[in-house]
């Protein structure tokens, strides 16, 4: 593993044993999929509901256990740790969720909720917990009268302020942000994404972000990740999935987003017939009953992600160059900066540009 890669999340798989029809069925939610998250950078990872997404973050910050497969932060394993262990390494990792009515405790005024993590896992005086809690509360842009409140006298915007500034308590170097800004209105969406930057850029933190707003991924991601039914379908530099989506479904989902957003006429491409169900999942690719240049191998093998240009992976060999071609890539690296970044050990076609 690369030394400014920060997360590496490796063949990580999660099934639910449901009741489905009077019987116990399995629900494939992640199927091996392959994730890493450097220094200072941010991962988007979208798609629809059902996609997979949440349940990627839950498994890496053990909010359940994944069936197999597993994560790496700094190095060390996130799995099999015992309890104190793993409090330690979630002085490294935190998570914000999307809905913060939910996430705050509604018997804890902020004062309280920020001193919390201090208290768990920092050792300070009481003088400077108080001191810190007020530089957390400043950071995130609010004011020192809002210590004594309770969640339930704050807006949606403030209760979410709060939530990042516990988060940034005990200096994390990542944090997963699961649609943090999918309950919020859009001039308030829009101050919580210029608060994550400018945390970003003065901290140096990490960020995973779950979402499916894809005008939120193109203003903060430095690379996006598609997932669609428990895999991934493409991944690559913002930039370049904008660009020139390559997956099917990468397509669909840029089709389906406001096109006056990005400045560009997006040619119309369009999926038939419904998602298959995570119960009964097709053999081959997941999108083959519904993607309209599927082939027959699509419907029986399941297609590798390829390297389609420098940094930029996709798993469709009808748009890829073809079975022949495809062969098993890597993940992506991302860059330290997002105009410079760098991938390490994908395996390249010959010829491929470097």
């Amino acid at each position: 593993m690369s030394s400014d890669v920060l997360l590496d999340v490796q063949d990580l798989r999660k099934e639910f044993h449901v009741r489905n029809a009077g019987r116990t069925a399995r629900l494939t939610a992640i199927d091996g999929i392959d994730l890493e998250v450097r220094r200072g950078e941010t991962v988007a990872l979208v798609g629809e509901s059902g996609s997979g997404k949440s349940t990627v973050a839950r498994c890496i910050a053990r909010l359940v256990e994944p069936t197999s497969g597993g994560a790496w932060l700094g190095g060390r394993a996130l799995g099999g740790l015992r309890r104190r262990k793993l409090s330690r390494l979630y002085g490294k990792l935190q998570m914000v969720f999307q809905d913060p009515n939910s996430s705050l405790n509604p018997r804890m005024t902020v004062r309280a909720i920020l001193d919390e993590p201090l208290v768990l896992h920092l050792r300070m005086s009481r003088a400077d917990r108080e001191t810190r809690v007020r530089e957390l509360l400043e950071a995130v842009g609010l004011a020192a009268e809002h210590l004594d409140r309770w969640p339930h006298q704050l807006s949606g915007g403030q209760r979410q302020r709060v939530g990042i500034a516990r988060a940034l308590a005990v200096d994390p170097e990542l944090i997963l942000l699961d649609e943090p800004t999918a309950s919020l209105d859009v001039s308030v969406r829009g101050q919580v994404i210029e608060l994550l930057q400018q945390v970003q850029q003065e901290r140096g933190i990490a960020y995973l972000f779950i979402t499916h707003d894809l005008q939120v991924v193109q203003r903060i991601a430095h690379r996006v990740v598609v997932m669609y039914l428990g895999t991934i379908v493409e991944q690559g530099q913002t930039e370049q999935v904008f660009a020139h989506p390559t997956h099917p479904y990468t397509k669909a989902l840029l089709t389906a987003a406001p096109t006056a957003e990005y400045g560009v006429r997006r040619e119309r491409f369009r999926l038939s017939g419904e998602p298959p169900s995570p119960i009964d999942l097709p053999a081959g690719c997941r999108l083959a009953g519904r993607c309209p240049i599927a082939e027959e191998r699509c419907r029986t093998d399941a297609p590798p992600l390829t390297v389609v240009e420098r940094h930029h992976l996709v798993a469709c060999p009808p748009m890829s160059g073809g079975w022949r071609r495809a062969a098993p890539a890597a993940p992506a690296g991302g860059p330290d900066a997002q105009t410079t970044p760098r991938l390490p050990h994908v395996a390249q076609e010959p010829g491929a540009p470097s």
